[in-house]
């Protein structure tokens, strides 16, 4: 594994152990964050294809 592909896996784990981290320590509720999630993931997975 070349050190750019270690970097760019580094920066994706780091990325998504912060999200995960904000959405622990979010001060909305969990149902309100997960209807924000969802609504945000469809209208980007919508605009991808």
């Amino acid at each position: 594994m070349n050190s750019t592909l270690k970097v760019v896996g580094g920066v994706l784990l780091g990325a998504a152990i912060g999200a995960g981290i904000g959405l622990l320590v979010a001060p909305s509720s969990g149902k309100r964050n997960r209807d924000f999630i969802t609504k945000k993931s469809k209208k980007y997975s919508r605009q991808a294809l």
